[in-house]
């Protein structure tokens, strides 16, 4: 890129202009590490990446439609020059300890990145499973989140976020997981214990999902999406280990969706 373009390069389209301040040294099109410098050399400071471009550079493995484009934050009322699939959004909460360098770029942080991304799209559930996603991929850590919450201020499925924030406190959540969580508030369930390590009877640890202690001194096992998850009689004894005597071990196949309202009653009831 050329602040002081030759004329006759342009024009010969060995050059193009590009925004208000840039001018591509290249006939071929941008790559996508160029666009996103492109975009933040022509907003100028305190523009950043942001939302899934910002944890795309932190290495976050997305799976939203939303990522393909390049999304940048600049201060409320600042222009960005047009460009097909760029998303530009306006904030008044833009400040440089928000930001930090990644390769030369500026991006939001990546607990601000998670919850900027599961704001700006319509769909609440969706917006828990990447929150929870972030922190499964080990890119932030639920107090960076919840640091992150306290920042932003109002903001869409602030609820729903606040839940899943305090409920990955107690390890990474998959969709799943969170559902069981959902539907035990729901329901006045006491929330399961979860990824309890046990051994099966191969000797290998395994990690399940839910566990309940029952009135009557059983143990209720719940795994979720997966039939790789081994079941109550696999593991070691078909008893929890330092178990009481007289406890048993129960577990359900794996769960799938789940068709009709919820018919559910709290242990002992």
């Amino acid at each position: 890129m050329d602040a002081q373009p030759d004329p006759g390069q342009v024009d010969a389209g060995r050059r193009s202009r590009w925004g208000d301040h840039l001018v591509l040294t290249q006939n071929a099109a941008p790559s996508r590490r160029q666009l996103m410098w492109m975009v933040l050399l022509d907003a100028g400071p305190p523009a950043a990446l942001a939302s899934h471009t910002a944890l795309e550079v932190a290495g976050f493995a997305d799976f939203a439609r939303e990522a393909a484009q390049i999304h940048v934050v600049v201060p409320r009322g600042a222009r960005c020059a047009p460009l097909a699939g760029l998303r530009v959004h306006g904030s008044r909460r833009l400040h440089a300890d928000d930001l930090v360098l990644e390769s030369g770029l500026a991006r939001t942080a990546t607990a601000r990145s998670a919850l900027d991304a599961a704001a700006w799209q319509p769909y609440p559930r969706f917006a828990c499973a990447l929150v929870s996603a972030v922190v499964q991929q080990r890119l932030c850590t639920v107090d960076e989140l919840d640091a992150a919450m306290a920042r932003v201020g109002r903001i869409r499925h602030q609820v729903h976020l606040r839940l899943v924030v305090a409920d990955l406190g107690g390890g990474p959540l998959t969709n799943g997981e969170e559902e069981v969580l959902r539907l035990c508030r729901r329901f006045g369930l006491v929330p399961p214990r979860r990824q309890v390590r046990r051994r099966d009877l191969d000797g290998r640890v395994r990690h399940l999902d839910c566990e309940w202690d029952l009135s009557d001194g059983q143990l209720a096992v719940l795994e979720v999406d997966g039939r790789h998850h081994p079941g109550g009689a696999q593991l070691a004894g078909g008893r929890a280990p330092g178990a009481r005597p007289g406890h048993q071990r129960t577990s359900s196949p794996p769960c799938h969706r789940h068709r009709g309202p919820a018919r559910t009653r709290a242990p002992g009831s």
